[in-house]
């Protein structure tokens, strides 16, 4: 996976696995998960590459494991996965969540049949969902004012269709301005 995406933005992600001394028998699975807030929605399309056995994907809005709710688990559905073997995960035109932020991280787990619990595999590299280009600015008006007035305005820097901050500490500013000179100052950002 990259280091980063961008926020709201079409990305292919792919998760490889490689079984290790447990082996992970018909009915056991493996799990990618991200926790409640991130947004991934259902991928355009989930395919999974493994020659040693049978292996369903299945997308998971609301999962059991809180906060860590959301996720896809690659059930094994005929044969069995032993020390070596393969498999990968394509997550293909998955929309990455739609808001920015640092080192967030996906969570690795592995299940066997007959077994309770879930068990933590190695971490994957963190990854930042980062913004984009600014694509429009919103500005509004706190009163009504005339051409060439001064006014009170609210300026909002938006993304991707949607309005939000595009960065630490950016976002919202206020003050009073013409309506030209707060899109000179969009401008500079």
């Amino acid at each position: 996976m990259a280091a980063a995406v961008v926020a709201g933005s079409a990305v292919d992600i792919c998760f490889e696995f490689e079984v290790g001394e447990m082996a992970l028998d018909k009915g056991g699975a493996l799990r990618v998960a991200w926790r409640w807030p991130f947004d991934w929605p259902v991928p355009g399309e989930l395919v999974v590459a493994c020659e040693a056995a049978t292996v369903e994907a299945v997308f998971e809005a609301q999962g059991d494991m809180n906060p860590w709710h959301h996720h896809i688990e690659l059930r094994v559905v005929e044969g069995e996965l032993k020390q070596g073997d393969r498999m990968v995960l394509y997550c293909k035109g998955w929309d990455a969540p739609t808001f920015i932020t640092y080192a967030a991280r996906f969570l690795l787990l592995i299940k066997n049949v007959g077994e309770g619990d879930w068990m933590r595999l190695a971490d994957p590299d963190p990854y930042d969902v980062v913004a984009d280009a600014a694509r429009r600015l919103v500005v509004i008006a706190e009163a009504e004012g005339g051409v060439g007035e001064e006014v009170s305005v609210r300026v909002w820097r938006g993304l991707l269709g949607q309005s939000g901050a595009l960065g630490r500490g950016a976002g919202v500013g206020r003050g009073r301005c013409s309506v030209a000179a707060a899109f000179a100052a969009f401008s500079r950002v």
